[in-house]
């Protein structure tokens, strides 16, 4: 008798040391990646010279935040559309990235008004900012602009 309640008690210690032990673990997961998880986001086609691109919409401030950091690449035709409430000179940084990219910064016609390419992952902190106001931000891999011959004043349908 007396050694099945110690058998009892044996389990109940070695169960609720486990249970511990995982109530920690995720609790440490949720700390240490909380921020690499990305919800889906929506997406649109739009145009840019010849090619369609499919794009992920950023509208809210901790989709912009987030941007394309943690990816290990932007498949090819795709990027990120950064959108606004209001025209502004938005800056963009590099932080967290792991590719280089191409960014557009469109008026509310959705008219280039600013260019940076092949901007380097190790250019963080910089923060790429228009010298003009622009209601959106257009990311794709670097080498489009150049490959498509995007320049300011060009129009990108969205």
């Amino acid at each position: 008798m007396q050694q099945a309640m110690e058998q009892k008690a044996a389990l109940k210690s070695f169960f609720g040391a486990v249970f511990v032990f995982l109530t920690l673990s995720a609790l440490l997961w949720l700390v240490l990646f909380k921020n690499q998880w990305v919800a889906p986001q929506e997406m649109m086609s739009i145009s840019l010279g010849d090619r369609v691109f499919s794009v992920e919409v950023a509208k809210t401030k901790e989709e912009r935040e987030k941007g394309l950091s943690m990816r290990e690449n932007l498949p090819q035709n795709q990027g990120m559309l950064f959108v606004f409430d209001k025209p502004d000179r938005h800056g963009i940084w590099m932080k967290n990235m792991f590719f280089p990219i191409d960014i557009l910064w469109l008026g509310e016609g959705g008219a280039v008004v600013y260019v940076v390419q092949n901007a380097e992952p190790d250019s963080y902190p910089l923060v790429y900012k228009p010298p003009v106001p622009a209601l959106y931000v257009l990311e794709v891999d670097a080498g489009v602009i150049k490959n498509i011959g995007i320049q300011e004043g060009d129009l990108v349908s969205i």
